[in-house]
C-alpha cells in the first residue's frame, strides 16, 4: 500500500507541479506496477491482473466512445448549438477597403502585430519577416480576416 501511494503521489506531483512526463512520472508509474506484483503471490498472477485491467479499461473506453456521445449525460456536457448566419449571428465584416492603404506599424510584427491604418488599430500580419515598430506600412491583400501588409519603402530620388 505504501508504494501505491508513494507512486500515486509521484504522478500527481508530476501532473500538478512538474511539466512533462519526466522522471517523477516514469517513477510513480514503475511504482504502482511494483505494488501490483508485490500484491501478489506470483509474478504470474501479477502479470495477469495487470492484463487484466488493462483490457478491461481498453473495453471501457472503446464502449463509452462509442455510446456516450448519444447519451444524456453527454447532451448535457457538450455544447452543440452553432452561430449561423441565419439565426442572425453575423461574422467581423471583412477589411477588403484597407487594401492600397498606407499605415504604420505600431508594434514589431513577428509576423503578427498592430497598425495604425486610417487612425485606426488594425491587428495585421507582414507578408514576409519582420517589421520593426513606427515603420511605414502598405495593406497587400485581405484574406477573410486577415490583414496582410508589407514594409512601404520610401521612393525618394537617388543622386
Amino acid at each position: 500500500m505504501l508504494l501505491f501511494g508513494i507512486g500515486l503521489a509521484l504522478l500527481l506531483i508530476e501532473f500538478f507541479a512538474i511539466p512533462g512526463f519526466g522522471v517523477t512520472g516514469i517513477g510513480g508509474l514503475a511504482l504502482i506496477l511494483l505494488s501490483v506484483f508485490l500484491a501478489f503471490d506470483s509474478f504470474s498472477a501479477g502479470l495477469a491482473a495487470v492484463a487484466i485491467g488493462l483490457l478491461g479499461t481498453v473495453v471501457l473506453v472503446l464502449v463509452g466512445f462509442r455510446k456516450l456521445p448519444r447519451s444524456k449525460v453527454w447532451s448535457k456536457l457538450a455544447l452543440d448549438t452553432s452561430l449561423s448566419t441565419d439565426a442572425g449571428y453575423l461574422p467581423r465584416e471583412s477589411r477588403s477597403d484597407l487594401v492600397g492603404q498606407t499605415g504604420t506599424t505600431i508594434t514589431v510584427l513577428r509576423p503578427a502585430g498592430t497598425a495604425l491604418i486610417n487612425d485606426e488599430r488594425v491587428d495585421v500580419v507582414s507578408e514576409g519577416g519582420w517589421v520593426e515598430a513606427n515603420t511605414p506600412i502598405i495593406v497587400t491583400q485581405v484574406e477573410g480576416l486577415r490583414i496582410v501588409v508589407k514594409e512601404q519603402h520610401s521612393t525618394k530620388p537617388t543622386e
